[in-house]
């Protein structure tokens, strides 16, 4: 007989719970903060019931003490998670065709190459003078290409991260890209494409 039939939905949520926090949770700043962070998951989160009913047969002294918020999502979504690696917005974001990266680029300057299963920083793409304002993959995965409010667009080794080419030519901020494979196609605010 299995003590804990609800194991494998546990478990799920626990994945998702620990690609949420990663960022978080990778350098925890105070003891306990994984419990304050899980009793802000749902209510019907099989793996709040279990904490708390962990936490209620430890002696009272020992337990953590955590803050139950009144207003939680009623919901549990598998799909969530937050990742903070840029100083400044966060203007855009492209996924990668074989769906283990995106890339980001913000105010800060940078494209952020994060890998999707841990949430973890896979490398940073400076060389823009401005914000970033578009990101796209190519679709063959092998390369990256960033607009900017510099004028420029750059065409990046999506795996080592050097930058491969600088294309200018617009009078303002670039503000679209899309890429075909053979073709690439900007916007600016100069009000051309």
């Amino acid at each position: 007989m299995n003590t804990f039939p609800d194991s494998g939905a546990v478990l799920l949520e626990l994945h998702s719970f620990l690609g949420r926090h990663m960022t978080l949770l990778r350098h925890p700043v105070t003891p306990g903060l994984a419990a304050q962070l899980l009793v802000q998951e749902p209510d019907a989160s099989k793996l709040l019931r279990r904490f708390r009913h962990a936490e209620a047969a430890r002696p009272e002294e020992e337990r953590w003490g955590v803050l139950e918020w009144d207003q939680r999502p009623q919901e549990f979504d598998p799909l969530l998670m937050t990742v903070r690696e840029h100083d400044l917005d966060v203007n855009c974001v492209a996924m990668s065709p074989s769906g283990t990266f995106f890339a980001s680029g913000g105010g800060d300057k940078s494209v952020k190459i994060v890998r999707i299963s841990t949430g973890d920083l896979f490398m940073i793409l400076a060389g823009h003078t401005d914000a970033v304002n578009a990101v796209v993959y190519t679709p063959d995965g092998r390369r990256v290409v960033s607009a900017g409010s510099d004028k420029t667009i750059r065409i990046w080794d999506a795996l080592r991260g050097a930058e491969l080419f600088v294309l200018s030519g617009h009078a303002e901020n670039v503000r679209a890209l899309a890429v075909n494979g053979t073709t690439l196609i900007s916007a600016g605010h100069d009000k051309t494409a």
